[in-house]
């Protein structure tokens, strides 16, 4: 059965998406299963995690076994391979991501929200932090440039189903991590 994950429109489009997914179990054997990855797919890699690249859809599964969790790291904004039912994607408390981030310096230094009405307009980042803390639950997604990227001031998308985009592969992944508050675990 594939995970089903709802796409808001991206406030900037080419940007590259990471998704972080849980409930893989708590062996490497348990995480290809719920991956649907073949023994030959997956490769030791940095960091006690497992890489596996897939060419449809094209992206990488950077995968944790003794946690539980993967990152895909996609080529495609919309894509998610196909996992088991039990697999589901970890959600974020955009507040609470925004800090996790800021607790690493990398600080927003303009932001736009997603609400049901869409994008609103730029606004600096004291302004609509302060607003996507008062409407908490209202807010699906931010976008934002944070200062911190590998480059200067990144591009960042953060969404409450999840998924982060950036305008660079390893920022993705990097933030994604981060806003989960695993990047000293993982």
């Amino acid at each position: 059965m594939p995970l089903a994950l709802l796409h808001p429109a991206s406030a900037v489009e080419g940007l590259f998406p990471a998704t972080l997914v849980g409930g893989l179990g708590a062996t490497l054997d348990d995480a290809r299963r719920a991956l649907r990855l073949g023994t030959e797919q997956t490769h030791p890699a940095q960091g006690h995690a497992v890489i596996a690249e897939l060419a449809v859809p094209r992206g990488t599964w950077r995968i944790w076994p003794e946690r539980g969790l993967a990152a895909w790291l996609g080529r495609r904004r919309s894509e998610l391979p196909r996992v088991d039912e039990r697999t589901a994607t970890v959600t974020f408390d955009l507040p609470e991501a925004v800090r996790h981030l800021h607790a690493r310096g990398l600080w927003c230094m303009e932001v736009r929200l997603l609400d049901s009405d869409g994008w609103t307009r730029p606004t600096d980042a004291y302004e609509g932090l302060t607003e996507l803390v008062s409407r908490g639950e209202e807010i699906d997604g931010i976008s934002g440039i944070f200062s911190g990227g590998e480059t200067g001031p990144a591009r960042v998308e953060l969404y409450r189903d999840g998924r982060v985009l950036a305008s660079d592969p390893l920022d993705a992944e990097r933030w994604l991590l981060v806003a989960h508050g695993l990047d000293d675990d993982v």
